[in-house]
């Protein structure tokens, strides 16, 4: 009987060719574009489930009042962290802050003033508490490492893009914004690509207490 079908839908197919044509692009074409957009949003719903425990992550933000609108900053003052850790201690809390555009400069022994990169993301200064919060593999170093204002953690495709591979970075010495050295002291595995946290450079909060 399936075989009378297929012979049946053949003959169809062939006594309207143009017909025919329309409808199996139209199926065609429909059926691609639900394809790209599942796998669209599946994409888009995906970033940072990675981490173990990601249901149980919150970002805390700031919340602008204004006569007609409410907007909601991504940061808080830097104070009220310790006010939070004080008020919900059973909390775990882990503190960053993001900077764009920043010169990273790379000491050369071809280049008396040093490879300069202009790192448009992926620069953060953060706690080692973060990585309570945060799950992430380490190639060399731990999190505590980042409680020293001098250390600097690379992923490893930024180590590699620095000094030819993430070995030959341990112990090596960055410049942030032509003044602050930094001794990269850590290196941790590429960060998938479904993140909101790009982390490349990881720079110990400690040095914006430091130098503001």
């Amino acid at each position: 009987m399936f075989k009378n079908y297929l012979k049946t839908a053949w003959r169809s197919i062939v006594r309207s060719k143009a017909f025919s044509l329309i409808n199996i692009t139209g199926l065609s074409i429909g059926m691609a574009a639900s394809l790209l957009v599942f796998i669209v949003v599946k994409y888009e719903l995906s970033y940072d489930t990675f981490q173990p425990n990601y249901n149980r992550i919150y970002r805390v933000v700031t919340q602008d009042k204004f006569d007609n609108d409410i907007t909601h900053n991504a940061g808080i003052p830097v104070p009220a962290l310790a006010a939070l850790r004080n008020e919900f201690p059973h909390i775990q809390f882990g503190a960053l802050r993001s900077t764009y555009g920043s010169q990273i400069t790379v000491p050369s022994a071809t280049n008396g003033s040093g490879n300069k990169f202009i790192e448009a993301t992926g620069i953060f200064f953060m706690e080692p508490q973060f990585f309570n919060v945060f799950r992430y593999d380490w190639l060399a170093g731990n999190a505590a490492v980042l409680k020293d204002p001098g250390t600097v953690v690379l992923d490893e495709k930024t180590a590699a893009k620095y000094f030819g591979n993430w070995k030959q970075a341990m112990g090596k010495t960055l410049l942030l914004e032509n003044m602050l050295p930094l001794k990269v002291n850590g290196i941790i595995k590429n960060v998938p690509a479904n993140s909101d946290l790009p982390l490349s450079v990881l720079i110990s909060y400690e040095i914006l207490k430091e130098y503001g």
